[in-house]
């Protein structure tokens, strides 16, 4: 699993909303048995055992940001989730999702 976060690199917000962000995915990671495999930089890239927790984990990400939206959290933080059901690529001491 993918996500990256739509938000301007240029933000004086910026490292405090990608704190903000990073704990949101790491508490579904850990809800649904996950493992973040790497960090992106703007992103997580994830494992899990099987879809269904995967499925889980992406449904607890939307559910951790709508709250943060409900209870007020400015600016809105949007991310994108990216699922893939294939085996890990690892090359040059680096895993991807694609060959």
């Amino acid at each position: 699993m993918n996500q990256r976060p739509i938000f301007s690199r240029r933000s004086t917000n910026s490292p405090f909303l990608l704190t903000e962000h990073d704990l949101i995915i790491r508490r579904a990671l850990v809800a649904s048995h996950g493992r973040e495999v790497k960090h992106t930089g703007d992103g997580i890239m994830a494992a899990f055992d099987d879809v269904a927790r995967a499925l889980q984990c992406s449904m607890a990400i939307q559910d951790g940001f709508d709250a943060r939206a409900d209870a007020g959290g400015t600016p809105e933080l949007r991310v994108r989730i990216g699922m893939a059901a294939g085996e890990p690529v690892h090359h040059n001491d680096d895993t991807s999702d694609r060959p």
